[in-house]
């Protein structure tokens, strides 16, 4: 291997909408999700070594073992490419886990990209693509650009042909919320009743509007569930929905919320508001949405 380091940073995101069409036969929820990538990262180095470890960064955030879809991703990639290379990785953990943003899904896609370049096995996008979908259904949207329509189970992928521009304001409460109870409650919600829940992406007004017009728009099926399954989010939500008039939403299975803004002055405003607000253990930050 001539590569010796790499690095990259792994993009947190937002469901800006999140609809579930239905229940699939293989026990996964079929969805429908407009999802963006916001600019709060985790980094990723990989470095040339003779077998494959994980430093995580601060320690406790993520798990340093197999468990980890970075340590999933180099084994998945190995196996494919039948090559035996190792590499030191270390992940510097700025995405909190269980909030709904995606951290560990990023962390497998950055790890495909670097080790695939610092092993120079030369897998093409699609390939990538398809060792992704093995990882979780939140990886592969992060081998994309920026905004893009997800359904199935996440493994159909397509870029948003209008993607919105402007500013977010993520709420982190320093609550991990499980995604599999929050799934088997939303089921549970359901029984008994038919047909898809909640809105289509298609009934947005198209091209996007100012974030004070889209964000009452946006839509999120498993926050009833999510709230059930932790109750202290219906307390930080009640605090931050409606503050000076803006709507919040709650991304993936949460924890997180999200709020967007057309300047991040107008963000940097409702974010000291928000802090003035809600619960002293949940953290606020102000991030662009990339597009």
């Amino acid at each position: 291997m001539a590569l010796r380091s790499l690095t990259a940073r792994c993009p947190a995101k937002v469901n800006l909408t999140l609809r579930i069409v239905g229940r699939r036969d293989d026990g996964f929820h079929e969805l429908e999700s407009w999802v963006a990538q916001v600019g709060l990262y985790d980094e990723l180095t990989v470095e040339a070594a003779d077998e494959v470890s994980l430093t995580v960064n601060p320690v406790g955030t993520a798990p340093a073992d197999e468990t980890n879809l970075v340590m999933k991703a180099a084994e998945l990639l190995a196996a494919a490419t039948q090559t035996d290379f190792g590499a030191a990785i270390t992940l510097q953990k700025e995405i909190p886990a269980g909030a709904g943003l995606g951290g560990g899904s990023s962390n497998a896609a950055g790890a495909l990209r670097l080790l695939n370049e610092l092993w120079q096995t030369q897998l093409d996008d699609k390939s990538l693509l398809a060792l992704a979908i093995k990882l979780g259904s939140d990886v592969p949207l992060f081998l994309h650009k920026r905004q893009v329509i997800m359904r199935g189970r996440g493994e159909f992928v397509e870029e948003h042909a209008r993607p919105w521009h402007g500013w977010a304001v993520l709420i982190l409460p320093a609550i991990e919320v499980p995604t599999a109870a929050v799934y088997q409650t939303f089921a549970q919600q359901r029984r008994g009743k038919s047909g898809h829940t909640g809105r289509s992406i298609l009934d947005l007004q198209n091209p996007p509007t100012s974030a004070a017009e889209l964000m009452p728009q946006l839509f999120n099926d498993l926050e009833s569930a999510a709230f059930a399954v932790e109750p202290q989010l219906v307390e930080i939500h009640q605090q931050a929905n409606q503050l000076d008039g803006r709507v919040v939403r709650m991304t993936g299975s949460g924890s997180a919320f999200f709020s967007l803004f057309d300047t991040e002055a107008e963000a940097m405003v409702w974010a000291q508001a928000a802090r003035d607000r809600v619960a002293n253990a949940t953290r606020l930050v102000v991030v662009p949405v990339l597009a």
